[in-house]
């Protein structure tokens, strides 16, 4: 996959979380997604798991998404 790939995750609650320049995005079976990002106010490489049950969905630029 491509690095520069942008996330938005939309929380059930309205707010949306943005994430930008990600990496090794996944959609796993047992119902989350994950990726790793560089957090901006710390400067860190992180790993970001979000379930699916949690949020209200999410977008992500279509050169992320690798085709089965």
């Amino acid at each position: 996959m491509e690095e520069n790939i942008d996330i938005i995750i939309f929380l059930k609650s309205g707010q949306t979380l943005r994430f930008q320049q990600i990496k090794g995005f996944t959609e796993e079976e047992e119902g989350y997604i994950g990726f790793i990002y560089q957090g901006v106010a710390t400067g860190k490489e992180r790993v970001g798991v979000f379930y699916l049950d949690n949020i209200a969905g999410y977008a992500i630029d279509s050169k992320g998404v690798e085709e089965e």
